[in-house]
């Protein structure tokens, strides 16, 4: 809806000399500045405007109006949409910028009174005036953004020299609009980022698309020809598809009749052949499902297949592969939360402009989602679509509402409302130059992240993460690769710990060393590890008191990153015998929500509750069982110092200097095998538990333990 009902001139004088009440105001406060006026201009106006108020692209109100009065087509614009878009509070502190004549620099305060004074900052990018108002002593910044626009409507190859387009009366469908939109973000990336390194060989198999509607499709197996291929993303869902297998390969080279594809898969293939591509790999498709060898042969090179596709599609708002994505939903792009501004028109074409106050949007197709947020698009709910997108050097996704680019160095969406996201800045794609702490840290998230997404089969977590551990040890820093850790992140990257207990994986998936080894299908299960969950240690000194002294992990399989089976750390740490429930009477670690006097007692902890330990006692040491009554089993239990850390920056007052952790251990079977499991960790942070663990370790004789 526009909103052209202004009573008022066109300067801003003009609008402030007439004291308003909230009475005259019919909507308070919140209504916009009165004006009226609407430029008219020409596009060769707006090709050629170059004053210099608007050349710096930065500066004053005062700088602005300025270039608006000698009649700058640029500046006429910005200055419409900001005085028609901007609330009557905002106005109440820039009018006295500019009563004052105050050229309002971004670093010059501006004194309003002899109490107050207040920062300006004015910012303005092609199609975006950005101010902020910030007041002495505050926190919170007044930010108002403001987008310069035509409608879609209206929109030409011409008319795009003025703004973003944005939904009109009569709004093209995403059919019909998404090829120019993807043509311009990849012809931007290539101009201007080097995202996509240059055409690689091509994948095993590929499916020829051909070059129009009409061509045959067909599965190509490759023979090293180098050539740009797009590769898919996408939710099998439980719908029955097409897929490849050893009986109809044979068939599917000679062609595949495109109705039998489901709808994911056709739209995948438009959108290959409307980017003048041949060439589109489809898991589905393209590795034998039935053949165990081939599908471990193509997992161990699935780093190289999505990170080396000139472009990855993903079918985010797409739950079952026969929905697609190229279908128009209900609710489209983000614009009914803002009003918009006839601002001008432009002369010799129907065209109008408009301005709209930004409200941003967030990412609904974030890589890593935080814990209080639910993805809002069935693909991030999948493990094995993390890898896929963490690979991605370039990935168009075709969400619910729009379609949003994401590359390694920019990410946007169609109505340019899309708020900044941090994701891809985490990901090292240069493992070789990156930090070893960097790089473990991102590991960590990468683990987190895949185990809080759904999986079909829980036997395919590692497989999920292949490709990212491929690359992620492809230059030998990481050390040995073993089951989901690394050996140069040994010994600490054994304290990770599950946010809720979880069970035993039957059958074996990995050692118990590793968090692979354990599992629960539940919406809030997670990991923890050691360099996440205390953040705010800014450790001076870590002493490792566990030393390593051999490790080994056997793939099951060909895929040296895949399933394994079986595994072993050795160290060499101070060892003692301890209860279960009770880690020795001198520490006071209380299990569930018992008493000390009832801490020998088989506690019955809620399979909900998030950890073992009575968390309002300063003695306690906190442990965190790896799953549900560990007690139950036979055998003895063990507590293993693993390391102490030193912190002479005490940030928080609820914690103390030092931090210590350790592993809870079981035996397995005859202890003179000194053979192990891992039942959970051990942590304290207050001053007295960490000194009750000293003094649980006094005297304690370092032991060879070998942990399977």
């Amino acid at each position: 809806m526009d909103a052209d009902d202004y009573s008022e001139g066109s300067d801003l004088e003009e609008c402030m000399d007439e004291e308003y009440t909230d009475e005259e105001y019919t909507g308070g406060y919140d209504s916009p500045v009165r004006c009226d006026e609407v430029a008219s201009i020409t596009l060769d106006e707006l090709r050629n405007a170059s004053c210099r108020y608007c050349a710096d692209g930065a500066g004053s109100l005062k700088a602005l109006q300025d270039g608006y009065k000698n009649g700058c087509a640029k500046c006429s614009l910005h200055w419409l949409a900001v005085l028609k878009v901007m609330k009557w509070e905002d106005w109440e502190i820039y009018c006295r910028d500019i009563d004052r004549g105050d050229h309002g620099s971004a670093s010059r305060p501006l004194p309003t009174n002899e109490s107050e004074e207040y920062l300006c900052f004015l910012e303005i990018r092609e199609y975006v005036v950005q101010l902020s108002v910030q007041r002495y002593y505050s926190d919170e910044p007044l930010e108002v953004e403001v987008v310069i626009c035509t409608k879609d409507s209206q929109s030409t190859s011409d008319t795009d020299i003025i703004g973003v387009s944005v939904p009109g009366q009569t709004r093209q469908t995403r059919k019909s609009r998404y090829t120019g939109v993807l043509q311009s973000w990849l012809k931007d990336c290539d101009r201007h980022h080097g995202c996509y390194r240059g055409h690689s060989p091509l994948p095993t198999r590929v499916l020829d698309v051909g070059d129009t509607e009409s061509d045959p499709v067909k599965l190509h197996i490759s023979h090293g020809e180098v050539s740009p291929y797009v590769a898919l993303s996408h939710c099998w869902g439980s719908e029955r598809l097409l897929r490849t297998t050893t009986k109809n390969i044979a068939a599917h080279q000679r062609q595949i009749n495109i109705n039998d594809l489901p709808s994911n898969f056709r739209d995948a293939i438009a959108v290959t052949r409307n980017l003048k591509l041949r060439y589109l790999w489809i898991d589905a498709i393209c590795i034998v499902q039935d053949d165990p060898h081939d599908w471990e042969l193509e997992s161990k090179v699935m780093c190289n297949i999505y990170s080396d596709a000139f472009v990855v599609i993903g079918a985010d708002k797409a739950s079952q592969s026969g929905e697609g994505f190229l279908k128009d939903s209900e609710h489209l792009y983000h614009y009914n939360e803002g009003e918009l501004y006839t601002i001008a028109r432009v002369r010799n074409e129907d065209v109008s402009v408009y301005a709209i106050k930004n409200i941003r949007h967030l990412n609904p197709c974030r890589l890593f989602v935080p814990d209080t947020v639910k993805t809002s698009e069935p693909l991030g709910s999948r493990a094995w679509t993390f890898q896929e997108q963490a690979l991605a050097r370039r990935m168009i996704h075709f969400a619910s509402r729009e379609i949003i680019w994401e590359c390694d160095q920019t990410l946007r969406c169609e109505c340019e409302r899309l708020e900044p996201d941090q994701s891809r800045e985490l990901i090292p794609h240069n493992w070789s130059t990156a930090p070893l702490t960097e790089r473990f840290h991102t590991w960590s998230r990468f683990v987190d992240s895949v185990c809080r997404r759904d999986i079909t089969y829980i036997s395919d977590r590692l497989p999920a993460l292949s490709g990212l551990a491929d690359r992620m040890g492809e230059d030998g820093r990481s050390g040995a690769y073993l089951a989901g850790l690394w050996s140069n992140d040994l010994p600490l990257a054994l304290c990770w710990r599950t946010v809720h207990p979880l069970r035993r994986v039957v059958p074996y998936a990995g050692p118990s060393f590793s968090w692979v080894s354990v599992y629960e299908r539940r919406d809030d299960v997670g990991f923890e590890p050691y360099d996440m969950r205390y953040k705010y240690i800014q450790a001076e000194q870590t002493i490792l008191h566990a030393e390593v002294l051999d490790v080994a992990c056997t793939p099951s399989g060909a895929n040296p990153f895949g399933a394994f089976s079986s595994g072993h750390v050795k160290l060499q740490a101070p060892f003692v015998m301890v209860d279960p429930v009770y880690i020795y009477e001198r520490v006071a670690c209380i299990v569930g929500r018992h008493s000390r006097s009832d801490a020998r007692k088989k506690p019955q902890p809620e399979p909900t509750s998030r950890h073992y330990y009575y968390s309002g006692n300063e003695n306690s040491v906190e442990v965190f069982y790896d799953f549900l009554d560990p007690w139950d089993q036979q055998g003895s239990y063990y507590a293993v110092l693993l390391s102490w850390t030193h912190n002479e920056r005490v940030e928080a007052h609820r914690y103390g200097s030092e931090v210590v952790s350790g592993l809870v251990l079981k035996s397995c079977g005859d202890i003179t095998a000194d053979l192990y499991e891992r039942v959970g960790i051990f942590i304290a942070t207050y001053d007295k538990a960490v000194n009750n663990v000293r003094r649980l370790f006094d005297g304690a004789k370092k032991k060879v333990v070998t942990i399977v």
